[in-house]
């Protein structure tokens, strides 16, 4: 997808989670402009010539870049504290200026995990470059998950109907969050209609996405015959193709 759609569906899907985790109001403005920034960050890779969609666009890449957001963050807000007095977000650290978060993962207790502010805060970054991930498995590229399992669609990344979609849907998700974010800060409940909302937010998403994998497999089924080699191995030819396996003339398969 294009920067426009990965900003947009970036900063939609960071303020759900800015609204699920009730993310302190005060900081709120300063993590979502980075979250717009994060959205199209991974495709750095193509001004940096490390070859796209490879090293910035695996799930260990997000999870260490969501870590250092998090960590710059979080201790900057502690620095802010420390120094004026005043809870401004819950930048909780020890003796040592280590976030507490890291002892409270040793409780195992989720209620108290889930609520500690660095917990959050990570949550919102992760999601933020996990949306990047979202919109390019159901291209035509795809990405590799693992060095063993690749996942591609069958949207081109320059479709400008999806981009629009997606960057329609992460803007419209991002003012309705924010509106919720607002009216729980003012009478301090959580709206049951806005579970709704993300439920048929996140159907759409994930229609858009059964539908796009699903056409990839249909035109594999239609323009492939596939079967079953040395009882270990599938081979997939393509019409109008024939594979030599060996040196006899019942070696050569032909898809005609």
């Amino acid at each position: 997808m294009n920067k426009n759609a990965h900003q947009l569906f970036a900063i939609g899907l960071a303020t759900v989670f800015a609204y699920l985790f009730d993310i302190n109001l005060f900081i709120l403005p300063f993590i979502l402009i980075l979250a717009f920034f994060i959205g199209s960050f991974p495709d750095k890779d193509l001004e940096w010539g490390i070859g796209h969609r490879g090293v910035t666009h695996s799930l260990l890449f997000f999870f260490l870049m969501a870590l250092l957001c998090t960590f710059g963050v979080f201790y900057f807000y502690a620095i802010l504290e420390s120094a004026i007095g005043v809870p401004v977000f819950e930048a909780e650290v020890d003796e040592n200026f280590i976030p507490i978060f890291f002892t409270k993962l040793s409780s195992l207790d989720m209620d108290v995990i889930f609520n500690d502010g660095f917990f959050k805060l990570f949550a919102f970054f992760f999601s933020s470059f996990f949306s990047h991930f979202i919109l390019d498995i159901i291209t035509l590229s795809g990405l590799d998950v693992t060095k063993e399992v690749h996942i591609s669609g069958s949207i081109r990344s320059n479709n400008t109907f999806f981009n629009f979609f997606f960057g329609s849907v992460g803007l419209i998700t991002f003012f309705i969050s924010l509106i919720f974010i607002i009216l729980r800060e003012i009478s301090g409940t959580i709206f049951e209609w806005s579970t709704w909302f993300y439920i048929i937010d996140g159907g759409l998403i994930v229609i858009i996405f059964i539908i796009s994998i699903g056409m990839k497999f249909k035109k594999i089924k239609e323009d492939y015959t596939c079967f079953d080699y040395d009882k270990k191995v599938q081979l997939c030819i393509p019409k109008g193709t024939c594979i030599q396996l060996g040196s006899g003339k019942d070696d050569l398969i032909c898809n005609e």
